[in-house]
């Protein structure tokens, strides 16, 4: 086996090692850019193998035929160039790609339209020549001008593969640039490289070269996997970033829950959209509901009607200023009372410092509010109390004074009146309940205390004061 074999047969199955990763990552993830690289790995196969069956031909026409069909593999390399730099960059010309394509179609019709080939108008012989050491096979004939349109396709092809490759560059972010360098800069090498060879071919008559013409593509399927590669290992770290990630917070979440649940007072989370998320045990307890009856606005349920506004608009409003905010509210319990709740929210944010909601703790002072309400009522009461013995004891008449049943009675009348209307105000309009019963024992009217109150006068005197 000679060396021009054995070193196309490698170049031929490292494509090949190169394609076959991207076929599944195709079939498995679905992205045109990959098929792209699959249908480009295929083309540079197929030219590669071509190349071997031309430098083994033995006759004019076994030589025209081969070297006719080499144009169908170069076509599809040259729209899978096209399409995965579009696709893959995200940037470059579209009329330069499809200029590029459409030359190169023409190319590929007037290669069959016009025999033997596109190359030649006729060959003459095929004579022997040294490659790497080895004999190949060469044409002799006559140049056909329609050869040229090769390198004009070469040429927008280069125009809008530097085209994309500028415009990615210029993103500024690391990746980009690191792809615009390797696959852009490796498709430019090879067309200039290409270039090169073909101006030695011509100027020189060097026809061996032209074998090697197109070698560079293999460098730039290389180059493409590798990229892919890269794509495929970033994937695959950030992948793995994540589940660690996603395995943290759900330990965090089971630890805060666990925490929740065990704390003596009543909490709730809620998203960015103001609607519950989480309940804590106290709270379903509390309730006697289950956490799907209270997340979203399950919980208001349980809210005392007369309250449930005032409570709405202090949560909305904090929420929307995100500010921290106290409120006392009404929420059933499970065996039906009402009790009052004083509940305290905070908005919470995530580690990137941006908003994520609020969390709230809730404690029941129902206790704590009716021992206050009962201090006020006794304090109440004391200053009334205070007020009506001062009134007396300033207005008594001297028990000499013959008019002291007179100055008694509207002494009693005016006490009398004015403590029921104190009592009515402090009692939320109220009259004769609670502790001002003692007014009405005298017969139920302001008259028939100061009537009763005129006798005992009489009786006593002013000690009864």
């Amino acid at each position: 086996m000679s060396w021009i074999t054995i070193v196309w047969s490698v170049l031929i199955g490292a494509c090949v090692a190169m394609a076959l990763p991207q076929v599944l990552i195709w079939i498995w993830r679905r992205r045109i850019v990959h098929l792209f690289f699959v249908i480009l790995t295929a083309g540079v196969i197929a030219l590669l193998s071509n190349e071997l069956v031309l430098m083994r031909s033995s006759s004019v026409e076994q030589f025209a035929r081969v070297l006719q069909w080499r144009q169908v593999p170069l076509f599809v390399m040259f729209v899978a160039i096209i399409g995965f730099v579009r696709l893959y960059f995200g940037t470059g010309r579209w009329w330069l790609g499809i200029t590029a394509c459409g030359v190169r179609l023409a190319c590929l019709v007037i290669n069959f339209a016009l025999p033997p080939n596109l190359y030649f108008r006729e060959i003459t012989i095929v004579r022997p020549v040294y490659l790497l050491g080895d004999t190949v096979s060469a044409p002799v004939g006559v140049v056909s001008p329609w050869s040229h349109l090769t390198e004009l396709s070469s040429l927008f092809l280069l125009a809008f593969v530097v085209d994309a490759s500028i415009s990615l560059w210029q993103q500024g972010k690391p990746e980009a640039r690191r792809r615009a360098l390797i696959i852009g800069g490796s498709i430019a090498s090879y067309e200039v490289l290409a270039a090169g060879m073909g101006m030695l071919v011509h100027l020189r008559s060097m026809s061996a070269l032209a074998y090697l013409d197109n070698l560079p593509f293999v460098a730039i399927v290389g180059a493409m996997a590798f990229e892919l590669g890269y794509d495929l290992f970033a994937a695959l770290r950030i992948s793995q970033k994540l589940q660690l990630s996603e395995a943290s917070l759900r330990e965090s979440e089971e630890r805060f829950r666990i925490v929740a649940d065990s704390a003596p007072v009543l909490i709730w989370m809620s998203g960015l959209d103001k609607l519950c998320t989480f309940f804590n045990r106290s709270w379903l307890e509390f309730t006697g509901r289950t956490m799907e009856q209270e997340t979203g606005n399950g919980w208001a349920e349980g809210v005392h009607p007369d309250d449930f506004q005032r409570c709405l608009e202090t949560y909305v409003a904090a929420f929307d200023s995100r500010q921290q905010f106290v409120m006392e509210y009404r929420l059933r319990r499970h065996d039906g009372e009402y009790r009052w709740i004083s509940d305290n929210g905070v908005p919470r944010f995530d580690a990137q410092k941006n908003f994520a909601g609020y969390i709230g703790s809730c404690m029941d002072v129902t206790e704590l509010i009716n021992k206050e309400q009962a201090l006020r009522d006794s304090q109440e009461r004391m200053t009334l109390a205070a007020h009506a013995a001062g009134l007396i004891a300033l207005n008594v008449p001297s028990p000499h004074d013959k008019s002291g049943v007179l100055s008694i009675r509207k002494i009693v009348n005016s006490c009398a009146s004015w403590w029921r209307i104190q009592c009515a105000r402090a009692m939320n309009s109220r009259p004769n309940t609670g502790w001002c019963y003692p007014m009405a024992k005298f017969g139920g009217s302001p008259g028939a205390a100061a009537s009763s109150s005129t006798t005992m006068a009489s009786q006593s005197g002013s000690a009864a004061f």
